[in-house]
Formats: structure tokens, C-alpha cells, sequence
């Protein structure tokens, strides 16, 4: 079977994915660009858990380029505590979403197929991904995924490390506010052996 015909498999056969809005014809369509994207928090505010307030954060997703105007979002989402999370897939007629305060764009000169893309995440079983009690961990589910994309050759250290960077700090609304430090609190990955 092709990488193509896995990953598909993978992903229909699994709960941890969450597809009902992707076309599984983009698997074969070649990547140009990774952005890393932090959605804007319009208040400014962390959530309250368990009677603890959290600083501030953004939600952070990663758009794949795949033509000029159109993208698969990837992102992944808590479920209930200690139970994995889900990645999300959606097709989008644009590149990137533009409610957002900060982009990391990394080209991509080996333009692998969104399959490629889905197939490390699968290979690595990150697609297996418990968050933080709080809730917290769509930032360091995406700084991993950087450190893979560098394992497997697709982008470089210098590439991976701004983005990682970009994901250790909170971007405030409006864009263009001087982001500050923020605690990176990790999930786990129970079936990879991290």
C-alpha cells in the first residue's frame, strides 16, 4: 500500500481524528508551506480551572499550503482529562486564517503531499496526545511537531526553533502588541515512548 492509501486507512480507522471536514483527495496535493499560527485571544484572558486562574494563552493551529488560497488546518483538541485528544483536519479556502496575532511561515523546498505531513504525525503516534490537566497543550503538541519535521527532513533546526520559540510566549490582542513569556505546560504522548 502507498503512503497515500495508510495514512487514509489510519485516519478512517481512528476516533482520534476528527476528518468530517476533509476531503481525503488532498491527501496527494504537494505542501509548500508550514504556518504555525496563534489565534488571537480578543480578551486577553487565561482560562479559570478548578478555581485557578490561568494566564493568558493563544490557541495555536498549523496551516498547511497546499495552493495559493487554499490550506488543511491541523489542529488538535483536548477531550475530557487524561483522555486523548483529538486532531482535527479541515480543508480551508485560504492560506491561513487572518484572526490571528502571530505566523511562523516555513517553506517547505521538498514539498511533500499532506499525506507525507499526516504520515509522521502517525509514525511518531502523536496523533495519540493526552493534554495537561488544565486543559493546556496545543502549543507543545506543535513545538514536537517541529522537532519531528526536522527528524524527517522537511524543514531545518534554525526553521523549527523559530517557530518553537514563537510557541513559548503569549501574543496579545490586538496584533502587534509586544508578546510576553508563557509557561509551556506539556501533554503526553502515552504511546511513543516520550
Amino acid at each position: 500500500m502507498s503512503v497515500i492509501d495508510n495514512v487514509k486507512k489510519h485516519i478512517q480507522d481512528s476516533e482520534d481524528w476528527g476528518k468530517s471536514r476533509f476531503q481525503f483527495s488532498s491527501l496527494s496535493q504537494k505542501v509548500t508551506q508550514l504556518n504555525f499560527v496563534a489565534h488571537e485571544n480578543t480578551s486577553n484572558k487565561g482560562d479559570k480551572v478548578g478555581g485557578k486562574q490561568l494566564p493568558p494563552t493563544n490557541h495555536w493551529t498549523l496551516f498547511l499550503t497546499i495552493n495559493h488560497g487554499s490550506s488543511v488546518r491541523v489542529e488538535v483538541a483536548p477531550n475530557d482529562p487524561g483522555q486523548p485528544g483529538m486532531v482535527i483536519i479541515e480543508n480551508k479556502k485560504y492560506d491561513v486564517s487572518t484572526k490571528i496575532t502571530k505566523k511562523v511561515s516555513i517553506d517547505v523546498p521538498k514539498t511533500p503531499t499532506v499525506a507525507d505531513i499526516f504520515n509522521i504525525i502517525i509514525q511518531k503516534k502523536r496523533d495519540y496526545y493526552i493534554f495537561a490537566p488544565e486543559g493546556e497543550g496545543c502549543r507543545f503538541w506543535l513545538y514536537t511537531l517541529a522537532g519531528d519535521f526536522v527528524g524527517a527532513g522537511l524543514i531545518s533546526k534554525a526553521n523549527a526553533e523559530s517557530a518553537q520559540s514563537a510557541l513559548k510566549k503569549y501574543w496579545p490582542y490586538p496584533t502587534g502588541t509586544p508578546p510576553v513569556d508563557r509557561v509551556m505546560t506539556p501533554g503526553q504522548f502515552p504511546k511513543s515512548g516520550h
